[in-house]
């Protein structure tokens, strides 16, 4: 099994103009992020694919487990609950939550392709639908989005949304205590990241062509301009919150050292903030 990415990034390219909201402002997040992922680290998965793959293997029954996925840029966190497990033997079966359409059909998508089944969700993350028993919700760099005004939400739907026993997993940075996070988005880390993308283009050569190479550029840079997370996420922050819905903090760990891949990050911000992996459990009745 393998995520037909090149097909994926076509779709969202071509579709996210038309599925996404324009008041939330994301059709450039959601247009890009799979096609730079493409280009730049040839595919590569978000951080974290061997703590996902262990943590939903050890909170499957019977050789299956249901995953709920909480938000996602775009097909590439589908891929961390499906592609380890799967080729582990386990039966995965995912549930994709999000309020924006464009990464619910890649979804699908993906799904259909191969053979996963898949149910979608449209709806914001602080209104998460109870009941869905799921085994694992996996969230990635997701608190980064959200204000925290809307968290202690979002902690009580992934606490209604598990199974008794079940797991919320998380990869995210963490903000140090006593510091602050602000993203910039300096025009001339944007100008460089796009003369390096523009490179990347032109040594390819023959890959699959979407669009012109001047518009998939322009397209880049407003993907890079646009500013849609930054909001600090401290280790006691989530301590609280779990508390607060009722869900024990198993772990929080650092993620191990990895080059970031990010599509959407730039690089004076790679290294501000350290990776965790974190486990957070219902408890069993």
């Amino acid at each position: 099994m393998s995520e037909p990415l090149t097909e994926l990034a076509r779709f969202s390219f071509d579709w996210a103009p038309n599925l996404c909201d324009p008041a939330h402002g994301c059709d450039a997040y959601h247009r890009m992020w799979s096609l730079v992922r493409l280009i730049e680290s040839d595919g590569a998965l978000p951080a974290g694919a061997p703590f996902f793959t262990r943590e939903i293997i050890a909170a499957a029954r019977d050789g299956r487990a249901s995953v709920l996925l909480s938000g996602a840029a775009d097909s590439g966190v589908m891929a961390l609950a499906v592609e380890g497990p799967s080729a582990a033997g386990l039966a995965v079966e995912v549930t994709a939550l999000d309020r924006c359409r464009t990464p619910l059909e890649q979804a699908r998508l993906y799904g259909a392709a191969r053979g996963v089944p898949v149910r979608t969700i449209q709806c914001g993350l602080d209104t998460i639908p109870a009941g869905q028993e799921a085994d694992a919700i996996i969230g990635h760099s997701i608190l980064s989005f959200l204000p925290d005004t809307l968290r202690p939400a979002v902690f009580a739907g992934w606490a209604g949304a598990l199974r008794p026993g079940g797991r919320v997993l998380l990869s995210q940075r963490l903000t140090p205590e006593g510091q602050s996070y602000r993203r910039t988005r300096p025009s001339e880390q944007v100008a460089k990241r796009r003369a390096e993308l523009a490179a990347r283009l032109d040594a390819l050569g023959n890959c699959p062509v979407i669009a012109k190479k001047s518009e998939i550029l322009d397209e880049a840079e407003r993907f890079w301009a646009a500013q849609l997370a930054g909001n600090n996420v401290t280790e006691s922050q989530i301590n609280d919150l779990a508390r607060d819905a009722g869900l024990v903090v198993r772990s929080i760990d650092t993620a191990p050292d990895a080059v970031s891949v990010s599509p959407y990050m730039l690089a004076h911000q790679a290294i501000k903030r350290p990776r965790c992996e974190i486990v957070l459990e219902l408890p069993a009745v």
